[in-house]
């Protein structure tokens, strides 16, 4: 999709227009002074490309010391006429709001970071690892998993997966991981095993239940996607965790191993995010040549005035 949705005057401005630091106001400028463009090559065909502004901020004047007083008397009050700073019931409902709004950034920060991990490793594979019995503990679920992943690099040391937990209906809890693919056999204690039977057979001696496996193969030149796919998927068990608050401050289990190349970050000279889009696509397109009128491409607008472009250009 080459259409680049419009942004509203609503989309550029949003975000804090005044900020604190210090005891000194700062005022936001009215336009960016540039874009920040954000170059990911993940390899493997992937590409992910986005454009931000990005403003200057100006010192309006210290604050006074009564507004000082006022801010710090603020925190968890509200101003009632005749009484002053009160405490409220309200201020539950806005701190319930902010915790809302803090889990939001961290489940789009986390699925940034799986979806980016599973592209860059190749990570085309799913597997799916349940209990027979109705495991409703979540430290037993991520300390069975843990084990589980330990057996598995002893055979290969190199293990690479992107690992989300998920509760069922049932309240038992199982895992989705994207991995590598499989070689087809593997010599466990001088025993020869289809690698399937195998991860079946490390899954059940963890945790002493009758649990089942299942891996799902990706094809890349079927799909047309394949590790963008499956990171879509993924990234959907992410915001799961953090909506419904059943994380304990770890939503996804990433190995060690899955890196992700740094971006590669330019600055346009611009202040119309039209034109910072279009640079934005122009780079892609001279960096693929003829293959950007075969790939996959998909884009759409970010929060406070930016574009996002995905790339993926499937296997000849």
């Amino acid at each position: 999709n080459d259409e680049l949705e419009p942004l509203s005057p609503t989309d550029i401005q949003r975000g804090p227009k005044t900020r604190v630091i210090n005891g000194v106001l700062y005022e936001r400028d009215e336009r960016p002074h540039c874009y920040r463009q954000r170059l990911y090559d993940l390899g493997n065909g992937h590409i992910e490309v986005s454009v931000q502004p990005r403003y200057g901020w100006h010192e309006v004047a210290d604050l006074t010391d009564q507004a000082r007083v006022d801010m710090a008397a603020a925190d968890g009050h509200i101003f009632v006429s005749g009484q002053g700073w009160v405490e409220s019931e309200e201020i539950q409902v806005v701190n319930e709001e902010h915790d809302k709004a803090n889990r939001e950034r961290s489940a789009r920060r986390a699925k940034t970071e799986v979806r980016r991990k599973i592209k860059a490793n190749n990570l085309i594979d799913l597997l799916t690892l349940t209990y027979h019995d109705n495991q409703t503990d979540r430290f037993i679920a991520v300390h069975d998993f843990q084990k589980f992943i330990k057996r598995l690099r002893r055979v290969w040391p190199n293990w690479k997966s992107v690992a989300i937990p998920e509760t069922q209906k049932r309240g038992a809890w199982h895992w989705h991981l994207a991995i590598e693919r499989l070689p087809l056999l593997v010599n466990y204690r001088g025993r020869v095993m289809l690698s399937y039977s195998f991860i079946r057979l490390m899954w059940q001696e963890t945790t002493g239940d009758d649990g089942n496996v299942d891996v799902q193969q990706g094809t890349a030149k079927r799909s047309g996607r394949s590790g963008a796919a499956l990171a879509v998927y993924m990234t959907k068990y992410v915001s799961k965790g953090f909506i419904n608050g059943d994380n304990d401050g770890t939503n996804c289990y990433l190995s060690s191993n899955c890196s992700v190349p740094d971006a590669e970050i330019v600055d346009l000279p611009t202040v119309d995010h039209v034109e910072a889009a279009l640079w934005m696509m122009h780079r892609v397109e001279d960096r693929l040549g003829a293959a950007w009128f075969g790939s996959d491409r998909r884009s759409f607008k970010l929060d406070g005035g930016g574009h996002y472009l995905s790339v993926y250009t499937p296997p000849k």
